[in-house]
């Protein structure tokens, strides 16, 4: 088992919850750090996205965080799918 490269992660991810906003970060040992950025997000469609990457053989985990809401400077408030993918193709 191993981890799904930057591209297939990307591939799969939109597929599910279109082209929103996406970061990527460098990680440790040849693996990068994909975040979505997302209004909200159900506990339904993490664990779809995450039984993709099982079926497929894939060992990549989701971790989803929640940003808090600043009502005085209007910002935050949102919800991040974060996953580790391998930079190698």
């Amino acid at each position: 088992m191993q981890l799904a490269n930057t591209k297939t992660v990307r591939k799969i991810v939109n597929s599910i919850l279109g082209h929103s906003a996406a970061y990527t970060d460098r990680g440790a040992n040849g693996t990068r750090l994909l975040a979505w950025q997302c209004g909200s997000i159900d506990t339904a469609t993490v664990k779809n996205i995450q039984d993709i990457f099982t079926l497929a053989g894939f060992t990549n985990r989701i971790k989803v965080t929640t940003s808090e809401y600043n009502s005085l400077a209007r910002s935050g408030g949102w919800t991040y799918l974060r996953i580790n993918a391998s930079f190698k193709e």
